[in-house]
């Protein structure tokens, strides 16, 4: 890897591989493979039989000179090279840009639907908070993997394999934990920020079919109850613990318990024996980020499934995938009725201005036919002159202005202001008289 190993994970003994990454039909019960993953984007599968895989010992699993070239004469080697048996590069569907994972999780159970074949089957989480839907043998091999003739020359660069089958936004931060549900093949939990989403892998809708409400705090840890199909159990940075039971309620959790002062970083269910018949007991383990541990005996009403209560969550999760498909529709056609009112609108927009241009041109064409000019006779000269002396005079009177023989305003000229020295001489003259 070019960046630091971010999860491990240990291959069924029924989903070993050998270096093409086709499965092997083995009657081994012991895995001898595991998977890393990076942030560089890559998947390295590694086999602890590497030894005598290099020395040809296990001529389905690996090739002799997969691990390096050959000797020359003389030159001996003390250590055996542990390269990775196959890698997988997980790329974008634009062929630009590597995924950065940092969640992995192999949906292969021993319970899988047999009309899907789920082995190869991974989903993956990016730090940009996206979800990652891929093949290990190649969305475009897997129907050549049937054909033993294959041999590696017939490989070409044309026959590339493509490990990505969808990707879809999930959260805005890396999600920080990915759970698949124990009671349906293609139901994934993914959690992080403030909210878990539920994402139905086979309807391939590109966006979850069930989206939590935002919480008050963001979540640390979450996980599916082993018992019951509709309840979910995931913590809080305040160290509460919530219970979903999907049942009962799908928009606030019907338990809260405080756990802790401190932030919950871990959950994890006690699994009952494998001889186990009849459960009597739950037992929960929640972790802390003081360093603590805490057991809790979850009540029998949330870990004991009630009367057809798998059927009634996949009813739930038919509505929800209804209802998300009907929102696409939706969108979708509003989309086209938005683009057509545009073009509408500009069609229409370039009617008028082929309207507005048509009028100027006819506007400025009529401009520059000259006009001919109107002609008054004396007498209406006369009459419109007499008219507007009649106005005038009634102009006039009404505001107290006095004209004269050419009927114009006479300018009255306002008196003069005194002198100061005359002023000054009639003050003098009035002090005489008062004394």
């Amino acid at each position: 890897h070019k960046r630091g190993v971010v999860e491990i994970y240990w291959l069924p003994p029924e989903c070993q591989i050998d270096y093409r990454g086709q499965i092997l039909e083995s009657t081994d019960k012991m895995s001898h493979q595991f998977v890393t993953i990076a942030g560089d984007g890559q998947l390295l599968f590694w086999d602890v039989r590497y030894k005598d895989i290099a020395e040809g010992k296990l001529p389905l699993v690996g090739r002799r000179l997969a691990f390096g070239a050959e000797l020359k004469p003389g030159k001996e080697i003390h250590t055996t090279p542990w390269n990775p048996l196959y890698r997988v590069q997980l790329k974008r569907l634009e062929g630009v840009g590597d995924f950065t994972l940092c969640k992995f999780l192999h949906t292969h159970t021993n319970n899988d639907d047999k009309n899907k074949d789920r082995r190869s089957e991974i989903v993956c989480s990016s730090e940009e908070g996206e979800i990652i839907v891929a093949d290990w043998r190649g969305t475009n091999m897997i129907s050549k993997s049937s054909d033993a003739a294959v041999n590696d020359e017939q490989h070409t660069e044309t026959d590339a394999p493509e490990y990505v089958c969808w990707t879809a936004p999930d959260h805005t931060r890396p999600p920080i934990a990915l759970e698949k549900s124990p009671f349906f093949d293609d139901l994934v939990m993914s959690i992080g920020d403030y909210n878990f989403q539920l994402w139905k892998l086979d309807a391939c809708l590109l966006q979850p079919v069930y989206s939590s409400p935002q919480s008050t705090s963001p979540l640390t840890a979450g996980c599916w109850s082993p018992t019951r199909p509709g309840v979910i159990f995931t913590a809080r940075a305040d160290g509460t613990l919530d219970v979903w039971d999907i049942p009962d309620s799908s928009r606030r959790p019907s338990h809260q318990l405080m756990v802790a002062p401190t932030r919950v970083t871990a959950l994890k269910f006690l699994k009952p024996q494998a001889n186990t018949t009849v459960i009597k007991q739950q037992l929960l383990a929640v972790g802390d980020k003081a360093g603590n541990l805490h057991v809790f005996d979850v009540p029998r009403s949330l870990w004991r499934p009630t009367q057809n209560e798998k059927s009634a969550i996949a009813s739930f999760l038919d509505g929800e995938i209804d209802r998300v498909k009907y929102v696409q529709q939706r969108t979708q056609a509003r989309r086209k009725e938005r683009e057509a009112r545009a073009a509408k609108d500009d069609a229409s927009t370039v009617g008028t201005d082929t309207k507005l241009a048509t009028a100027d041109r006819t506007r400025r064409s009529s401009a520059s036919v000259p006009q001919e000019s109107a002609e008054f006779s004396i007498d209406e000269l006369n009459a419109m002159n007499d008219e507007y002396k009649v106005l005038q005079a009634e102009f006039a009177e009404m505001m107290d202005i006095e004209l004269d023989e050419t009927k114009i305003p006479k300018i009255i000229t306002p008196p003069s202001a005194p002198s100061p020295g005359a002023k000054s001489i009639k003050s003098a003259a009035s002090i005489r008289v008062l004394s």
